[in-house]
Protein backbone atom coordinates (compact mmCIF):
# COMPACT_ATOMS: atom_id res chain seq x y z
CA UNK A 1 0.00 0.00 0.00
CA UNK A 2 1.25 3.20 -0.58
CA UNK A 3 2.06 5.86 1.87
CA UNK A 4 -0.77 8.20 0.88
CA UNK A 5 -2.74 5.47 1.09
CA UNK A 6 -1.74 4.36 4.27
CA UNK A 7 -2.08 8.45 5.60
CA UNK A 8 -5.72 8.48 4.80
CA UNK A 9 -6.48 5.21 6.22
CA UNK A 10 -4.67 5.63 9.53
CA UNK A 11 -6.95 5.05 13.16
CA UNK A 12 -8.92 7.74 14.08
CA UNK A 13 -8.42 9.33 17.71
CA UNK A 14 -11.34 8.57 20.07
CA UNK A 15 -12.31 12.35 20.91
CA UNK A 16 -11.07 15.24 19.25
CA UNK A 17 -11.24 19.15 20.26
CA UNK A 18 -12.74 21.94 18.35
CA UNK A 19 -11.47 25.53 19.35
CA UNK A 20 -14.10 28.09 18.93
CA UNK A 21 -15.57 31.68 20.45
CA UNK A 22 -19.15 31.98 22.46
CA UNK A 23 -20.82 32.96 19.07
CA UNK A 24 -19.88 29.82 17.62
CA UNK A 25 -20.13 27.60 20.67
CA UNK A 26 -23.66 28.86 21.27
CA UNK A 27 -24.60 27.69 17.34
CA UNK A 28 -23.01 24.69 18.03
CA UNK A 29 -24.78 23.57 21.39
CA UNK A 30 -28.32 25.32 20.29
CA UNK A 31 -28.43 23.53 16.49
CA UNK A 32 -26.55 20.42 17.23
CA UNK A 33 -24.23 21.26 14.08
CA UNK A 34 -20.53 22.69 12.79
CA UNK A 35 -19.87 25.17 10.26
CA UNK A 36 -17.23 24.00 7.72
CA UNK A 37 -15.50 26.66 5.95
CA UNK A 38 -14.56 26.51 2.29
CA UNK A 39 -11.24 26.15 1.82
CA UNK A 40 -10.44 28.94 -0.40
CA UNK A 41 -11.72 31.46 2.26
CA UNK A 42 -9.15 30.18 5.31
CA UNK A 43 -7.27 32.75 7.70
CA UNK A 44 -4.30 31.41 6.02
CA UNK A 45 -4.19 31.49 2.44
CA UNK A 46 -0.69 30.54 2.10
CA UNK A 47 -1.44 27.43 2.85
CA UNK A 48 -3.25 26.95 -1.13
CA UNK A 49 -0.07 28.41 -2.49
CA UNK A 50 2.00 26.22 -0.46
CA UNK A 51 0.92 22.76 -1.97
CA UNK A 52 0.45 24.04 -5.38
CA UNK A 53 4.07 25.26 -5.12
CA UNK A 54 5.20 21.91 -3.99
CA UNK A 55 3.10 20.03 -6.52
CA UNK A 56 5.15 22.09 -8.99
CA UNK A 57 8.12 21.71 -8.14
CA UNK A 58 7.69 17.82 -8.16
CA UNK A 59 5.94 17.19 -11.64
CA UNK A 60 9.09 19.93 -13.13
CA UNK A 61 11.75 17.27 -11.73
CA UNK A 62 9.82 14.18 -12.74
CA UNK A 63 10.14 15.52 -16.27
CA UNK A 64 13.56 13.52 -16.82
CA UNK A 65 11.85 10.34 -16.06
CA UNK A 66 8.46 10.97 -17.78
CA UNK A 67 8.87 13.31 -20.27
CA UNK A 68 5.11 13.39 -21.32
CA UNK A 69 5.14 15.77 -17.86
CA UNK A 70 6.65 18.28 -19.96
CA UNK A 71 3.12 18.77 -21.57
CA UNK A 72 1.42 18.99 -18.36
CA UNK A 73 4.08 21.02 -16.68
CA UNK A 74 2.93 23.55 -19.43
CA UNK A 75 -0.41 23.32 -18.72
CA UNK A 76 0.04 23.50 -14.93
CA UNK A 77 1.80 26.33 -15.36
CA UNK A 78 -0.87 28.59 -16.97
CA UNK A 79 -3.07 27.46 -14.15
CA UNK A 80 -2.71 30.59 -11.52
CA UNK A 81 -3.33 28.52 -8.44
CA UNK A 82 -4.69 25.21 -6.59
CA UNK A 83 -7.24 27.71 -5.78
CA UNK A 84 -8.87 27.66 -8.92
CA UNK A 85 -9.86 24.02 -8.32
CA UNK A 86 -10.88 24.54 -4.77
CA UNK A 87 -13.60 27.01 -6.53
CA UNK A 88 -15.03 24.12 -8.43
CA UNK A 89 -14.68 21.64 -6.15
CA UNK A 90 -15.75 23.99 -3.08
CA UNK A 91 -14.24 22.17 -0.76
CA UNK A 92 -15.11 22.96 2.91
CA UNK A 93 -13.11 21.91 6.28
CA UNK A 94 -13.38 21.84 10.41
CA UNK A 95 -10.72 21.63 11.96
CA UNK A 96 -9.63 19.62 15.26
CA UNK A 97 -6.58 19.00 17.56
CA UNK A 98 -5.58 16.41 20.07
CA UNK A 99 -5.21 18.64 22.71
CA UNK A 100 -7.76 20.03 24.95
CA UNK A 101 -6.04 22.29 26.96
CA UNK A 102 -3.61 24.84 24.62
CA UNK A 103 -2.97 27.91 25.09
CA UNK A 104 -2.06 28.80 21.78
CA UNK A 105 -5.44 27.68 20.23
CA UNK A 106 -7.17 29.44 22.74
CA UNK A 107 -5.57 32.42 21.70
CA UNK A 108 -5.72 31.94 17.68
CA UNK A 109 -9.30 30.42 17.69
CA UNK A 110 -11.31 31.44 20.89
CA UNK A 111 -12.03 31.09 24.27
CA UNK A 112 -13.53 27.39 24.93
CA UNK A 113 -12.50 23.88 23.05
CA UNK A 114 -15.42 21.00 22.54
CA UNK A 115 -14.20 17.76 23.15
CA UNK A 116 -16.20 15.35 20.52
CA UNK A 117 -16.21 11.81 20.41
CA UNK A 118 -15.43 10.96 17.27
CA UNK A 119 -16.50 7.59 16.10
CA UNK A 120 -20.03 9.07 16.93
CA UNK A 121 -19.77 12.12 15.39
CA UNK A 122 -18.53 10.59 12.55
CA UNK A 123 -21.39 8.07 12.14
CA UNK A 124 -24.23 11.04 13.21
CA UNK A 125 -22.46 12.62 9.37
CA UNK A 126 -22.88 9.68 8.08
CA UNK A 127 -26.75 9.01 8.49
CA UNK A 128 -27.23 12.89 7.95
CA UNK A 129 -24.99 13.29 4.84
CA UNK A 130 -27.57 10.37 2.95
CA UNK A 131 -30.61 11.83 0.95
CA UNK A 132 -31.07 8.36 -0.82
CA UNK A 133 -28.86 5.57 -1.41
CA UNK A 134 -28.03 7.74 -4.74
CA UNK A 135 -27.63 10.76 -3.97
CA UNK A 136 -25.86 12.12 -1.11
CA UNK A 137 -25.59 15.61 0.27
CA UNK A 138 -21.43 15.33 0.44
CA UNK A 139 -18.77 12.92 0.96
CA UNK A 140 -16.36 13.38 3.82
CA UNK A 141 -13.44 12.00 5.32
CA UNK A 142 -11.49 12.72 8.62
CA UNK A 143 -7.91 12.66 8.30
CA UNK A 144 -4.66 14.36 10.24
CA UNK A 145 -2.79 16.98 8.63
CA UNK A 146 0.53 16.65 7.42
CA UNK A 147 3.44 18.73 8.83
CA UNK A 148 6.90 16.90 7.84
CA UNK A 149 8.05 18.92 3.86
CA UNK A 150 9.78 15.40 3.27
CA UNK A 151 6.64 13.47 3.29
CA UNK A 152 4.26 15.83 1.64
CA UNK A 153 6.67 15.40 -1.06
CA UNK A 154 6.96 11.98 -0.80
CA UNK A 155 2.85 11.74 -1.00
CA UNK A 156 3.16 14.05 -4.13
CA UNK A 157 5.55 11.81 -5.59
CA UNK A 158 3.65 9.01 -5.02
CA UNK A 159 0.24 10.41 -7.13
CA UNK A 160 2.89 11.57 -10.22
CA UNK A 161 3.92 8.06 -10.48
CA UNK A 162 0.41 6.57 -9.79
CA UNK A 163 -1.32 8.47 -12.12
CA UNK A 164 1.67 8.36 -14.80
CA UNK A 165 2.00 3.89 -14.78
CA UNK A 166 -1.46 4.26 -15.90
CA UNK A 167 -0.70 5.56 -19.11
CA UNK A 168 -3.42 8.00 -20.13
CA UNK A 169 -2.55 8.93 -23.36
CA UNK A 170 -4.06 12.06 -23.60
CA UNK A 171 -2.06 15.02 -21.23
CA UNK A 172 -5.17 16.30 -19.88
CA UNK A 173 -6.01 12.97 -18.30
CA UNK A 174 -2.87 12.83 -16.65
CA UNK A 175 -3.07 16.38 -15.48
CA UNK A 176 -6.88 16.35 -14.25
CA UNK A 177 -6.11 12.74 -12.28
CA UNK A 178 -2.67 14.26 -10.16
CA UNK A 179 -4.89 16.91 -9.62
CA UNK A 180 -7.95 15.18 -8.25
CA UNK A 181 -5.86 13.80 -5.87
CA UNK A 182 -3.78 16.63 -4.79
CA UNK A 183 -7.40 17.93 -4.02
CA UNK A 184 -7.95 15.80 -1.17
CA UNK A 185 -4.48 15.72 -0.03
CA UNK A 186 -3.70 19.50 -0.19
CA UNK A 187 -5.54 20.56 2.55
CA UNK A 188 -4.00 18.66 4.79
CA UNK A 189 -0.54 20.38 4.19
CA UNK A 190 0.52 22.47 6.52
CA UNK A 191 4.25 24.15 7.72
CA UNK A 192 5.69 22.58 10.49
CA UNK A 193 5.68 25.57 12.40
CA UNK A 194 2.06 25.11 13.08
CA UNK A 195 2.82 21.17 13.94
CA UNK A 196 2.07 21.61 17.88
CA UNK A 197 -1.40 21.74 16.97
CA UNK A 198 -1.62 18.54 16.14
CA UNK A 199 -4.70 19.06 13.59
CA UNK A 200 -6.81 16.67 12.20
CA UNK A 201 -9.18 17.89 9.32
CA UNK A 202 -12.95 17.24 8.76
CA UNK A 203 -12.89 17.20 4.78
CA UNK A 204 -16.36 17.92 3.02
CA UNK A 205 -16.53 17.54 -0.81
CA UNK A 206 -18.93 17.24 -3.85
CA UNK A 207 -21.56 18.95 -1.91
CA UNK A 208 -25.08 18.28 -3.67
CA UNK A 209 -27.37 20.97 -0.25
CA UNK A 210 -27.22 24.35 -1.71
CA UNK A 211 -29.72 24.57 0.95
CA UNK A 212 -26.93 24.06 3.90
CA UNK A 213 -24.29 26.73 1.92
CA UNK A 214 -24.72 30.18 3.47
CA UNK A 215 -21.68 33.15 4.27
CA UNK A 216 -20.45 34.86 7.17
CA UNK A 217 -18.94 37.74 7.38
CA UNK A 218 -14.90 37.39 7.96
CA UNK A 219 -12.43 40.27 8.66
CA UNK A 220 -12.23 41.45 4.66
CA UNK A 221 -14.19 39.11 2.61
CA UNK A 222 -17.60 36.94 2.62
CA UNK A 223 -16.55 33.31 3.92
CA UNK A 224 -18.92 30.21 2.53
CA UNK A 225 -19.42 27.81 4.96
CA UNK A 226 -21.77 24.60 4.84
CA UNK A 227 -23.50 23.65 7.82
CA UNK A 228 -22.60 20.34 8.64
CA UNK A 229 -25.43 18.75 10.96
CA UNK A 230 -24.95 15.90 13.48
CA UNK A 231 -28.10 16.08 15.48
CA UNK A 232 -27.66 13.71 18.62
CA UNK A 233 -25.83 15.19 21.69
CA UNK A 234 -24.09 12.25 22.40
CA UNK A 235 -21.61 13.37 19.92
CA UNK A 236 -20.28 15.97 22.51
CA UNK A 237 -17.79 15.23 24.97
CA UNK A 238 -16.58 17.87 27.98
CA UNK A 239 -16.58 21.10 27.61
CA UNK A 240 -13.08 23.17 28.68
CA UNK A 241 -13.21 27.08 28.95
CA UNK A 242 -10.03 28.85 28.23
CA UNK A 243 -8.19 31.29 30.74
CA UNK A 244 -10.28 34.47 31.07
CA UNK A 245 -10.88 36.86 34.28
CA UNK A 246 -14.60 35.49 34.66
CA UNK A 247 -14.18 31.69 33.93
CA UNK A 248 -16.77 30.83 36.92
CA UNK A 249 -19.14 32.92 35.41
CA UNK A 250 -18.39 31.76 32.17
CA UNK A 251 -18.92 28.04 33.27
CA UNK A 252 -22.62 28.62 34.46
CA UNK A 253 -23.78 30.64 31.58
CA UNK A 254 -22.21 27.43 29.75
CA UNK A 255 -24.26 25.09 32.16
CA UNK A 256 -27.05 27.39 31.58
CA UNK A 257 -27.11 26.63 27.79
CA UNK A 258 -26.64 23.19 28.31
CA UNK A 259 -29.46 22.94 30.31
CA UNK A 260 -31.47 24.78 28.03
CA UNK A 261 -30.98 22.74 25.00
CA UNK A 262 -30.97 19.65 26.09
CA UNK A 263 -27.29 18.77 27.04
CA UNK A 264 -27.03 15.91 29.47
CA UNK A 265 -24.17 17.37 32.36
CA UNK A 266 -24.25 14.32 33.66
CA UNK A 267 -22.41 12.47 31.06
CA UNK A 268 -20.19 15.05 30.29
CA UNK A 269 -18.21 18.35 32.13
CA UNK A 270 -17.78 21.45 32.11
CA UNK A 271 -13.97 22.03 33.02
CA UNK A 272 -12.08 25.01 33.80
CA UNK A 273 -8.21 25.28 31.52
CA UNK A 274 -5.40 24.99 33.89
CA UNK A 275 -3.68 27.64 32.33
CA UNK A 276 -3.07 30.95 34.49
CA UNK A 277 -5.06 33.73 32.82
CA UNK A 278 -2.85 37.09 32.66
CA UNK A 279 -4.40 40.20 32.76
Amino acid sequence: MKEYENWLMQPKPKTLYHYTNPEAFLGIIQKKCLWASNIFFQNDTSEICYSFNLLKNEMKRSENRHPELIKCNYELNKILGLENIYKDENIYTVSFSTKKDDLNQFRSYGQSSIEFAIEKLLDHIEKVSKNNLNDKKYDFILVKCIYEKEKQIRIIQEIIEDIVERKYSDTTDILLHIMHRMVLFAPLFKSKAFSEEDEWRLIIRNVNDNENIKERVGKSYFIPYYILSFVDQECFGDFILGPCCNQNIMKYSIEKVCLNNGIDLLKREIILSSIPFRV
